[in-house]
């Protein structure tokens, strides 16, 4: 792993449990060392146990089955985001098998402190579907096209692959009204109904392809 392996000094994760290192994680170094030190199995655990903790349920210390974390899990799941089915053991499954490749992605593609922000709240959301984290992650400020981080040019080609309702587009053709093209690609029906709708006021001078 990636990680660096010089002694933490602001915490002492290695000498505690699971679940206490997950609740006392609050920078991406943290939870990068977090995934790192415990097993698929481990994190799996700590994960409902985070919630059925937050839900007032005792926790769940020792799991051997898939069927059991399953049903771990149903006790709480209409506790998390709604009730909604959530792929939480692919979540986990991806951390963990893939976090040399989410190291390099912050240490060299995250440059400004608010991508970083949303890095950390996205990602600890997914270890432990907090709700806070991933409302931390989407403010209601705009986020797509912060002129802090971003300059536009004129006649800027803009490819959306993945464009919802087109609000992306809409907050970007306001920002620079001089590109050249924009093309919008959305692959689920009623997204691409209501990004269709959405974007009908900016048909008019043939820029725009959905």
């Amino acid at each position: 792993m990636a990680v660096s392996e010089e002694q933490d000094t602001n915490n002492n994760l290695g000498s505690m449990s699971g679940l206490s290192q997950l609740e006392s994680a609050h920078s991406v170094d943290d939870i990068f060392k977090y995934v790192d030190r415990n097993s698929l199995e481990q994190l799996k655990c700590n994960l409902l146990n985070y919630q059925r903790k937050l839900n007032g349920l005792p926790e769940v210390f020792s799991i051997s089955s898939s069927e059991q974390f399953q049903s771990a899990y149903d006790e709480i799941k209409n506790f998390i985001r709604g009730g909604l089915e959530i792929n939480w053991e692919e979540y986990i499954r991806d951390a963990k098998e893939n976090i040399d490749e989410y190291i390099w992605l912050f240490n060299n593609l995250l440059k400004d402190q608010k991508s970083k922000d949303v890095f950390f709240n996205l990602f600890y959301s997914r270890l432990t579907l907090s709700k806070e984290h991933l409302r931390a992650a989407f403010s209601n400020e705009t986020q797509y096209f912060d002129e802090k981080n971003v300059s536009f040019l004129n006649g800027e080609i803009l490819v959306d692959c993945g464009a919802f309702i087109g609000d992306s587009i809409i907050e970007y053709a306001l920002k620079n009204p001089f590109y050249k093209r924009i093309y919008a690609y959305e692959a689920f029906p009623e997204s691409f109904k209501k990004c269709n709708e959405n974007l009908t006021p900016l048909y008019n001078d043939g820029r725009i392809s959905v």
